[in-house]
């Protein structure tokens, strides 16, 4: 509590040494003793020699020309706002004017909500007004932005992963149109790629027809003995199953959007 004997103006005077540091303490005891009588000519001596107008200037520009970030929040917009205008040591208050460049500085969907929030237009609204609807809004959109944060690192991740799968396929598509090699699975019996030798469908086709001609197997009929094509014996007919060839071909266009489809499935 202040005592009843002493002004203001002179607990401000006693008080003001003790709120300063290095440079601006050192300046203070340079001072000539008794060239400060009064708390107006204590702040003039000091914002002009610590807070040179030069340095005012810039502040008072960079107020004037802010602009809101396109992903920037209401709430974060306007802590940087209030903070910049706290370092601007001339406005000892909050400049009512400073309302009308915030709000013009917004986005239009931002100053769309604030508009809508006031009833009309804020500025329909004394600045007094104008400030606490701001700063109530900016308060609830920081409480709205923590409760979305996890969805939004949810979307980040899913995002990524697309990106991922694009660049895959950028890279399967360039590869197909510079006819560089892709390393991709190929089988040695049919040519084609996305299956190894043994998956073949030739392979286990081959397979079954064994399994049929086979004269202990469930499958086996006797009246295929009959047929002169299919005797062991018959030397007057004899046809030999030409082997088969392997394609020696580079991967064609199907092969690729085969292995396109293989190498986009396995990043699922």
């Amino acid at each position: 509590m202040r005592p009843h004997d002493i002004s203001e103006e002179q607990l401000n005077l006693r008080a003001f040494p003790f709120s300063l540091t290095d440079v601006a303490k050192r300046w203070l005891y340079k001072l000539e003793p008794g060239s400060i009588t009064t708390w107006g000519s204590l702040k003039k001596k000091f914002l002009e020699n610590i807070f040179p107008a030069s340095r005012a200037n810039n502040i008072r520009k960079e107020i004037y020309g802010i602009r809101q970030a396109f992903e920037e929040s209401l709430s974060g917009y306007w802590k940087g706002f209030k903070e910049l205008c706290a370092s601007f040591l001339h406005h000892h208050n909050f400049d009512p004017s400073l309302i009308q460049y915030f709000y013009s500085s917004l986005l239009s969907s931002y100053r769309n909500m604030i508009d809508a929030a006031a009833g009309g237009a804020l500025a329909d609204k004394t600045p007094t007004k104008a400030r606490e609807l701001i700063s109530r809004m900016a308060k609830n959109s920081q409480s709205f932005g923590n409760r979305g944060s996890e969805l939004d690192n949810s979307l980040t991740k899913e995002v990524s992963e697309l990106r991922s799968q694009m660049l895959n396929m950028t890279t399967l598509l360039t590869s197909f149109v510079q006819g560089t090699p892709l390393n991709v699975t190929k089988c040695g019996v049919c040519g084609l790629v996305g299956h190894p030798n043994d998956k073949c469908l030739e392979v286990i086709e081959d397979v079954n027809i064994v399994r049929r001609y086979d004269p202990h197997g469930n499958t086996y009929n006797s009246g295929w003995r009959d047929n002169p094509n299919l005797r062991w014996g018959n030397d007057n007919q004899k046809h030999t199953q030409a082997p088969p060839t392997f394609s020696n071909q580079g991967t064609n266009l199907e092969d690729i959007i085969k292995a396109l489809a293989t190498n986009t499935l396995s990043f699922q």
